[in-house]
């Protein structure tokens, strides 16, 4: 006869808690040493700087939380193996569902007795911290540390528990665990390596479905930072501290929450006998099999690929490597799932049907993705639709002018049919195409480009066509152009260099081995002499002579710094002066110009310059 408790059991709950005290103990002990005792450390040491000391505590508080969420991640499957250990032994899972107790009750109990400690300890270094540092840490601050250390808790533990009823192995929930957790951005990394290798262009790269792996996007999401602005007397103040990425612990924590509920469908579901068993559910041992065997191709194709095989294979070459590393890796994959299963090497008898449908799927992908089959490669965007064009070679531009525009189409029509050469040279250069269309799209591409010395030496060849483009006057018009207005009042600093690190010699003894310019002289240096030159031609990157081992630059450098007028570092705190770049960003700005020896009317009015004394 069951038990009326329909919710908790205490003497279970008694059980549990003594047996797995240690473990809270931990995680009580950690969470003491990471929040006051490391505030106490920092204000002790006074590492906080020029920011006012409540701005920082409660940073450091926040930002704790923060490590406290990513931590989560470990503690909470090290809790769910300790509460549901007894589905993994045979004896103890037949003793536990002796007692006269519902199912129903014995999961929330183990669920409950897991979770409420991780918050006890959560509020009570929450209290502690509020009393330790009383007058600096107010209540509503270590509330926001308490749910968002305790929603990243819940998060992972509801999560662990519904791995916990898919295993019957205490060893095998940990790997169930992680590698679910991280599925979706493993799955994407490889494809996009792997298409990237295949077909000619693609560029993917950066995660679209990370959402779906918890730990990579609060990694990327989930950020503490300082808010700040500039005053009307031109000083940096401190506003605010952020948590930024809240709504995806929000959502998490609910997806925990309905991890909990469908962890207790199963276990309601749940056969006993199954305990000890790789994959505790029948219907999920051929799901397992098939996700191991193309995980498992992913991987190995992947990995191998990228470590060894890129830069040496090409063409068809390429494709013949990976189908086969595809098909060892589904192999592996798909047998260890099976003796994973089985509990035994002996599974080559039977289930070769299963690895021929794995097999033939990795070969029509590979197959599909080689011969272009849906155009990628061939694809262009419509001319009337783009506004602005990106490359990158060795130097990001922007251009939108028409003529740059139809330059960068044609040349991109180029590249794709001079794709086996491109593809076959030993010395490649990658280049970037980033198209703006009209409607707020993108079109991406990413070439290989042959730059042997034949090419670099080729007016017509990809590269130095590339290089010509890069080099238009708009293009190196906006790369040498100043975000902030070029006034005297701007100018915060501004030198020349004259010095060839590289050759060890001084190309022109003219030119003072180091001129300083006062605010008139570097504005009318650049507007007089730097833009003439750039409009005529004469100033542009040479990266091409350098492949060739020729050196265009003149050894001289034009160094300018730009403050926006008025604006002031802040006054020291506790005697350490600091000025904050990221508060100012659109405050400042750097110019690094290089010289080349073409650049005449430049060279020109240094060496003048130079002899002004």
């Amino acid at each position: 006869m069951k038990s009326g408790t329909s919710f908790f059991h205490k003497g279970i709950a008694a059980n549990l808690l003594k047996r797995c005290w240690p473990v809270w103990s931990c995680y009580l002990a950690f969470l003491l040493l990471l929040v006051p005792v490391s505030l106490f450390n920092g204000l002790r040491m006074r590492s906080y700087g020029a920011m006012p000391v409540a701005l920082w505590i409660e940073q450091g508080i926040l930002q704790s939380g923060r490590t406290l969420v990513f931590a989560s991640f470990g503690v909470s499957i090290i809790v769910v193996m300790a509460m549901y250990s007894f589905l993994y032994n045979s004896r103890t899972c037949g003793m536990m569902n002796a007692f006269p107790v519902r199912r129903d009750t014995v999961f929330s109990t183990a669920w409950l007795s897991g979770i409420l400690p991780l918050l006890a300890a959560n509020l009570l270094t929450a209290l502690i911290t509020l009393l330790a540092f009383a007058g600096q840490v107010n209540a509503l601050l270590m509330l926001r540390w308490f749910l968002i250390v305790s929603m990243g808790n819940i998060a992972f533990y509801g999560f662990g528990c519904f791995c916990a009823m898919l295993t019957g192995s205490l060893f095998i929930l940990p790997l169930v665990y992680a590698v679910l957790s991280f599925t979706a951005v493993v799955v994407e990394y490889t494809l996009q390596t792997i298409v990237n290798a295949l077909v000619y262009g693609a560029n993917g790269n950066g995660y679209n479905f990370d959402v779906l792996s918890p730990l990579a996007c609060l990694m990327s999401k989930l950020q503490v930072t300082m808010l700040t602005h500039i005053d009307a007397a031109g000083r940096v103040v401190y506003e605010e501290v952020q948590t930024r990425g809240t709504g995806y612990l929000i959502g998490y924590f609910i997806a925990g929450l309905l991890f909990t509920v469908f962890a207790l469908l199963l276990y309601r579901r749940r056969r006993m006998e199954t305990a000890s068993d790789t994959v505790a559910i029948s219907i999920l041992k051929p799901v397992f099999r098939y996700c191991m065997a193309f995980g498992c191709a992913l991987v190995l194709a992947a990995a191998v690929y990228e470590m060894f095989l890129e830069g040496m294979l090409y063409g068809k070459a390429t494709a013949i490597a990976i189908a086969l590393l595809m098909l060892l890796g589904a192999f592996i994959g798909w047998f260890a799932a099976g003796m994973l299963i089985k509990k035994s090497v002996r599974v080559f008898g039977n289930g070769w049907k299963g690895f021929f449908i794995v097999a033939a799927v990795c070969l029509v992908f590979v197959i599909c993705a080689e011969t272009d089959i849906t155009g990628y490669e061939k694809r262009l965007p419509e001319r009337s639709e783009i506004t602005t064009v990106h490359t990158t070679m060795y130097t990001w531009t922007e251009m939108k002018e028409p003529e740059n525009i139809d330059e960068a189409l044609a040349l991109q029509k180029d590249i794709i049919a001079n794709k086996a050469h491109n593809e076959a040279a030993e010395q490649r250069a990658y280049f970037n195409l980033h198209y703006v269309l009209k409607d707020g799209r993108e079109f991406t591409r990413q070439y290989p480009i042959a730059r042997e010395s034949g090419d670099c030496s080729d007016p017509a060849s990809d590269i130095c066509r590339i290089h010509a483009l890069e080099n238009s006057v708009e293009a190196v018009l906006r790369r040498n152009s100043p975000s902030l207005p070029l006034v005297p009042e701007n100018v915060y600093h501004a030198c020349v260099y004259n010095r060839d690190l590289e050759n060890r010699e001084n190309r022109h003894p003219e030119i003072a081995w180091e001129l300083g310019l006062t605010a008139e002289e570097a504005v009318a240096l650049y507007e007089e002499c730097i833009v003439p030159d750039i409009l005529a031609g004469r100033l542009a990157d040479s990266w091409i002579e350098e492949i060739e081992g020729e050196d265009a630059w003149s050894g001289v450098a034009f160094d300018l710094e730009l403050r926006r007028a008025g604006v002031q570092e802040p006054a020291p705190v506790n005697g350490i002066a600091t000025f904050d770049y990221w508060a100012s960003a659109e405050n400042m700005d750097y110019l690094y110009i290089s010289i080349p020896e073409t650049a005449t009317l430049t060279l020109a009015r240094l060496a003048e310059l130079s002899g002004r004394d």
